[in-house]
């Protein structure tokens, strides 16, 4: 299973949560990848030498393949004799594991923080500590409770949109393969081993997937091992998770906030970035912080489609071309925008 990065970058989300954790999973590929090419190719280069340089030492096989960097605790000697390929991806395979979880629990504490309104802060400690376990009844529970949008129905929701149960139950497994390697003792727990029971079985079409994240047979206390391209598919899972509870809060009053927010993040870049723009207004109101307005044509159809535009720019779900005046009048009772 293959995470397709170009396809991540595009994603089209209504939180900057989300957003942000779909970048982090672009970047960790985009390095993760090279890592594991470059360690192929460092691994050959190491084997080659040491053949037919017998009787060398590490000194001089990084001097041979290492140029330009120098790396104190580099030992060339172990990548190629000490150590399987399988030993070396799995490692990456561990980094992998705790990247994800790292992603995930920040994705987690800022959407909760920025979908639920009615909430108290710490009864939105307990719900983001849920979610991290894997239960997400009590996020869904109160995101019932959560105003209308203003502006719901008002925009093209697109993109990928399974989900599952079953998708929960396998994050459920690797969140508690990760638990196994924070505790050390690199062996599967009794958690790991009965959230594999669990899922077992499942086929990808029990999930929804064009493959089912590749796992070890789970047993407790048996010695702890990934597969990379396992941990690969659990970032797959993330960005369905991640993608589908986007969508889930859109027809919430978050969503207002967070467009509101947005749009004043994104005329104060614009309006720094461009001192001379005159289209754009900052209003000090007495706030504590400033007001950006952005003038807009007396021209119905000129300004939508500026509208739409912005959007787009943002990477925010574009408005329907038939509801963009609803949200121009929304943003226009919010100070967001005027008729120049």
């Amino acid at each position: 299973m293959l995470i397709k990065t170009e396809v991540i970058k595009w994603l089209v989300l209504f939180f900057e949560a989300s957003q942000s954790a779909c970048q982090e999973i672009t970047k960790t590929f985009d390095m993760v990848w090279a890592l594991d090419a470059g360690l192929w190719n460092l691994r050959q280069d190491a084997t080659e030498f040491f053949v037919n340089n017998p009787g060398e030492n590490n000194n001089a096989a990084k001097s041979a393949i290492v140029k330009g960097l120098y790396i104190h605790g580099l030992n060339l000697e172990r990548i190629a004799h000490g150590y399987t390929w399988e030993q070396e991806e799995e490692f990456i395979s561990e980094i992998l594991l705790i990247n994800a979880t790292a992603i995930f629990d920040a994705w987690v504490d800022d959407f909760v923080c920025s979908v639920l309104t009615l909430v108290s802060n710490r009864k939105k400690k307990d719900i983001a500590s849920d979610m991290k376990k894997g239960e997400f009844l009590s996020f869904e529970t109160e995101l019932k409770n959560e105003p209308t949008s203003q502006i719901k129905g008002c925009f093209k929701i697109t993109g990928r949109s399974t989900y599952c149960d079953n998708l929960r139950l396998i994050y459920k497994y690797f969140k508690s393969c990760r638990n196994c390697l924070a505790h050390g003792d690199k062996v599967f727990s009794k958690v790991a081993a009965d959230n594999y029971s669990v899922i077992a079985t499942l086929a990808k079409e029990d999930c929804g997937l064009k493959e089912v994240p590749q796992m070890i047979v789970t047993v407790k206390d048996e010695p702890f091992k990934l597969k990379l391209r396992g941990v690969v598919g659990f970032y797959d899972i993330l960005i369905r998770i991640i993608t589908y509870y986007d969508k889930l809060a859109a027809d919430k009053i978050g969503v207002d906030n967070e467009i509101l927010r947005r749009w004043q993040k994104l005329l104060k870049q614009k309006k720094m970035s461009e001192s001379d723009n005159n289209n754009i207004k900052v209003n000090d109101r007495g706030l504590e912080t400033e007001n950006y307005t952005l003038l807009m044509s007396h021209s119905k159809d000129r300004r939508e489609l500026a509208i739409r535009n912005y959007f787009k720019s943002i990477s925010i779900y574009i408005p329907l071309k038939n509801k963009t005046d609803v949200v121009y009048t929304f943003l226009e009772n919010n100070g967001g925008v005027r008729l120049s």
